[in-house]
């Protein structure tokens, strides 16, 4: 009789890299069977395995027969859209899991679409954190998840990075987050949304009451993204970490930042604003950040000064 596979809390079988994997489909449909009797077993992870459509059904039935794996890690797989409708097909029955990443799976819109109708209010109470980056959702794909956890009261988490995504859909992403009630953490990094639909994006954070970390990397923000992402954080008082690395943003944009920050925002504790680009590459609409500029964001978010600001707030209430 072979040895279970599922033999402790943490049971990672990942590959050495996409071309060296480490377990196959039979592997899989052996720890599908073993998580209707497992009790010990907290988390797996199988990524860089070269899974397909038949692995993503049989880890569908061992989701739907588990009653206490709370993490499960299959990004770096090629389970495509059909995978991600039969993981989609056993969220709104499990009870136990909290963590699901399919980043890097070649799912598009249809996939998402799955997903969302999962996460959709009342279908899924458990699950707080989706990493989803890495596919190809595009456009549609992301307005139809948006749409479904506008109202969602779980999820916390949302990683949906590098997914084709363009200002187009700034406006679903905008009423998501003007909306929901419960999401801290939101990455965008690496989708070309440039500076257009921003002002929209600003208005959300406006009315927004839960994000605390905002991650775009490489969205293609500019001086005028930052100048209107600016906006939003002024009137936000709940963002604690900013990372907006490689936007091609300049002094105007970095300023307009730093206005924010020093005048009103008292909880921004990281502003990552490093590898903005190479100033000969577009002279005529960007100039790099000084030093002298960066110690000034980097002071202005010192214990100090927010201390400092938060008391002269206090005494403009009053």
């Amino acid at each position: 009789m072979a040895a279970p596979l599922l033999t402790g809390a943490v049971v990672d079988l990942s590959g050495l890299d996409a071309f060296h994997p480490r377990i196959g489909l039979g592997e899989v449909r052996t720890i599908s069977r073993e998580l209707s009797i497992n009790t010990a077993t907290r988390e797996i992870v199988l990524q860089n395995n070269q899974l397909v459509l038949e692995a993503a059904e049989a880890l569908s039935e061992g989701l739907l027969a588990s009653r206490t794996l709370s993490i499960l890690r299959i990004g770096s797989n090629r389970i495509g859209d059909d995978g991600a409708v039969a993981i989609s097909k056993a969220l709104p029955k499990n009870r136990s899991l909290t963590t699901l990443s399919l980043d890097c799976n070649e799912i598009g819109e249809i996939g998402a679409r799955a997903l969302a109708e999962a996460l959709s209010p009342g279908r899924n109470s458990t699950l707080r954190v989706l990493k989803f980056g890495l596919n190809q959702i595009g456009n549609l794909g992301a307005e139809a998840l948006f749409a479904a956890l506008t109202n969602n009261t779980t999820l916390q988490e949302l990683d949906l990075q590098g997914n084709n995504l363009t200002h187009v859909c700034m406006p679903a992403i905008s009423n998501f987050l003007a909306r929901n009630p419960i999401l801290t953490t939101l990455c965008l990094s690496c989708n070309n949304f440039g500076p257009r639909g921003m002002d929209l994006f600003a208005d959300a954070l406006a009315h927004n009451s839960s994000l605390t970390d905002l991650i775009m990397n490489d969205c293609g923000l500019g001086n005028d993204g930052a100048s209107l992402l600016a906006r939003g954080l002024a009137r936000n008082g709940g963002i604690r970490r900013l990372v907006l690395r490689f936007n091609t943003i300049g002094q105007q944009g970095a300023r307009a930042l730093l206005e924010a920050i020093a005048i009103t925002n008292t909880s921004l504790v990281e502003c990552d604003l490093e590898r903005q680009g190479v100033p000969d590459l577009a002279p005529e609409r960007f100039q790099a950040i000084t030093p002298e500029l960066s110690d000034q964001i980097k002071a202005a978010l010192s214990q100090e000064a927010r201390t400092a600001r938060a008391q002269r707030k206090a005494r403009g209430a009053h």
